[in-house]
């Protein structure tokens, strides 16, 4: 506005045009310094952002290099220990090892010694019984040898041949004894029955009598004997303190060889983590530094051309200032000039008259051009030119006005969708705390769960600690194979597994999977069919809305056992079709169907996002539990059919099984006998109807279109 008054003020002839191109001139050095001003303020501002933000990278640089560092150490720290443990479980290794392997050879030395005292106590406990019953015999006399007759002596004296080879036995006894079972042979008992006398006179010569020679040899061998016990005591417990002492120095080796193996592992576990964490920092460091670099150098222009902007601003109203001079200088002729035209502007008209009077009475041409020369305005041209560039300047002006309008309101929306995204990025940074953190005390918790595990597993067949075992199972996001193969071998612990535990041993074993969901799949078809050829008077077997028919105790121990498994819920879907294809049966499309809602009731959304007819299935339950099919609805249906490609035949089949529930087929043949009703009150085809694009049906009608 204030352009457009000067405009019109400059078209008065009471003010002069220099004057309002000075005013002009003013104007555009006071817009010229208010720009600079204003971009100076930004500047200010983006220095302060660029300092600020370059602090902050740097100081996250530094912070990112000394975890960086730390983190180094620790991973440093980690391998000596590694090696530390490797080489000490290494050690206890070879330790056990020929400990086991002396304890084996000990326990061999000692059998082979036990069975050799075994040997020399029945040979020794066998002389003393024989050398005790020679002497009973002997000591009775000779009324009893000629009584007793030749077997009962001979079967004594053959039991001291045996003695006479012993180690034990001198020179002496052994010829005392030899001539005993000598005279005692064949021929010696026959002089023996014809000279009774002679034998006892022979038993009594031998310096001192063969009685004593035998009662000597009973105490040696007795001695002997005593002797061999004590040997085999001796040697017993001497077994028993090296078994008992290498036993100790082995567990005590197996218990710190288990001890040094999971510290070792959990080490290493650590270890992988600082070097993830490791090379996350690197990668954020590299990052950090990258920008901080390219931040630096925008920084840098900026401020260059900053400097560039104000010298050329500067020069600018440099210019401006020179321009006023020269036009401030000019302004005093213009008002002189002016001045005697005011003066001359009466006299000049009377010329003008004359002139004209004299070219109209003369008719000549030359007084005609004398008279338009003279009334011509000699600043005319000059007045042009001024009005032209103030014309410009306000057409500049206005364009300049609306700029700035769109620039400013470009510039709140920006800061709007700033704020919104600064307020979206700080929810989703406070979110991935949240998880960060989250996910580090689960780390925890499940390091703490498996050291319990490792603990406490080797007594999962002690029935009264079991259940504190099976709830350590079962918190465990992930259960390592080693331990479900002790699960499924053994039926008692499968048994006592809850459904947390066996989806976990059901994830890698199809056929335990099958023989659990088999039973029952039976039982769900047995149910529908019972229902089915009831012949009792009821609601019917479609009565019922389908989140009722869902609720069944099949369905729910399905989803149960299912859970968030994909994997168990594949298997699943496989024995469905499996199961369909071979009987036809369409009880397993509904339980398909209803296996599926059921899963969206629990919001599982693992499952349910991966299955590509969920959404079919969600349209289709919503149109049979409102009981119509509406514009919306079937547009929706149509779509999903027709966005499936080239390749997808197994999505072809799931909807096909989907559209082959007996439920789906009664509503949308209802719905369309419905539309054939409404036709034919119509008196028209369905086609003619505009119901059939804009309408909705339902089993109970249909609704004209909207």
């Amino acid at each position: 506005m204030h352009v457009l008054f000067l405009a019109l003020t400059v078209a008065s002839v009471k003010v002069s045009p220099v004057q309002k191109v000075i005013e002009l001139l003013d104007d555009l050095k006071a817009k010229v310094a208010g720009d600079l001003s204003a971009e100076e303020t930004m500047m200010g501002e983006y220095s302060t952002w660029c300092d600020e933000e370059a602090n902050q990278k740097e100081d996250a640089i530094t912070s990112g290099k000394r975890t960086i560092g730390d983190l180094a150490a620790t991973i440093q720290d980690a391998s000596a220990s590694i090696a530390e443990l490797s080489s000490e479980v290494e050690e206890l290794a070879g330790k056990i090892s020929t400990a086991e392997k002396d304890l084996s050879t000990a326990t061999g030395i000692r059998e082979e010694e036990n069975g050799a005292f075994v040997a020399t106590e029945k040979e020794l406990t066998e002389t003393v019984d024989s050398l005790s019953r020679a002497t009973a015999v002997l000591g009775r006399g000779q009324t009893f040898l000629q009584s007793s007759g030749k077997a009962e002596l001979a079967k004594y004296t053959n039991g001291l041949k045996a003695i006479v080879q012993a180690s034990w036995v001198n020179s002496k006894q052994k010829a005392v004894v030899q001539s005993l079972i000598q005279s005692t042979s064949e021929d010696g008992d026959e002089d023996l029955e014809m000279q009774p006398q002679a034998t006892a006179a022979a038993y009594s010569s031998q310096g001192g009598g063969i009685l004593d020679t035998l009662k000597d040899m009973t105490e040696k061998a007795e001695g002997s004997l005593s002797e061999a016990r004590k040997t085999e005591m001796e040697q017993q417990h001497a077994y028993n303190m090296l078994k008992q002492s290498l036993e100790t120095e082995i567990k005590t080796m197996k218990k710190r060889f288990n001890e040094a193996s999971t510290e070792k592992a959990s080490t290493e576990e650590a270890m992988n983590k600082a070097e993830e964490k490791k090379t996350e920092t690197e990668k954020t460091v590299a990052a950090d530094t990258a920008y901080l670099e390219e931040l630096n150098s925008s920084c840098a222009a900026k401020a260059s051309e900053w400097t560039e902007r104000q010298k050329t601003a500067g020069e600018e109203m440099a210019t401006i200032d020179k321009a006023k001079e020269i036009l401030s200088e000019g302004v005093v002729a213009l008002l002189e000039v002016r001045t005697h035209i005011k003066r001359d502007d009466s006299r000049r008209n009377s010329v003008v008259a004359l002139l004209r009077k004299l070219a109209r009475e003369t008719r000549v041409y030359s007084f005609s051009q004398l008279a338009a020369s003279a009334s011509s305005d000699t600043f005319g041209k000059v007045k042009g030119l001024i009005e032209s560039m103030i014309n410009r300047l306000e057409e500049e002006a206005a364009q300049e006005a609306d700029a700035k309008a769109f620039c400013d309101t470009e510039t709140s929306k920006s800061k709007a969708k700033q704020a919104d995204l600064t307020a979206k990025m700080d929810m989703h940074a406070v979110r991935i705390e949240k998880a960060t953190a989250g996910i580090e005390e689960l780390n925890v918790q499940t390091k703490k769960l498996q050291e319990l595990l490792l603990k406490s597993f080797p007594v999962i067949k002690i029935k009264q600690l079991r259940p504190v075992v099976m709830s350590v199972l079962k918190n465990m996001s992930y259960i390592e194979d080693k331990y479900l193969r002790v699960l499924v071998r053994d039926k008692e612990l499968y048994a006592d597994c809850e459904i947390e535990i066996k989806r976990h041993l059901w994830r890698d074993n199809q056929s335990l999977f099958g023989d659990e969901v088999s039973p029952l799949l039976s039982q769900y078809i047995k149910d529908k069919e019972k229902v089915l050829f009831s012949y009792e008077s009821g609601p019917g077997f479609f009565h019922g809305s389908p989140k009722s028919r869902r609720q069944a105790e099949v369905i729910q121990k399905l989803a149960e056992m299912i859970g968030s498994n994909v994997k168990l819920y594949d298997m699943t879907l496989q024995f469905l079709r499996t199961l369909f294809l071979r009987t036809r049966n369409v009880h397993y499309c509904t339980l398909r169907s209803e296996l599926l809602m059921a899963l969206h009731d629990r919001e599982v959304q693992d499952v349910i996002s991966v299955d590509p007819c969920h959404k079919f299935t969600w349209c289709l339950d919503a149109c049979i539990r409102e009981r119509n099919v509406d514009v919306k609805r079937s547009r929706e249906l149509q779509g999903f059919l027709d966005a499936i490609r080239r390749g997808q035949e197994m999505v072809l089949g799931d909807l096909s099984m989907t559209l082959c529930d007996p439920f789906a087929i009664n509503f949308l043949a209802s719905s369309a006998m419905k539309l054939v009703n409404h036709s034919v009150t119509q008196e028209g085809l369905p086609r003619d109807q505009s119901s059939t694009s804009s309408s909705g049906c339902s089993p109970s009608g249909c609704r004209p279109g909207r």
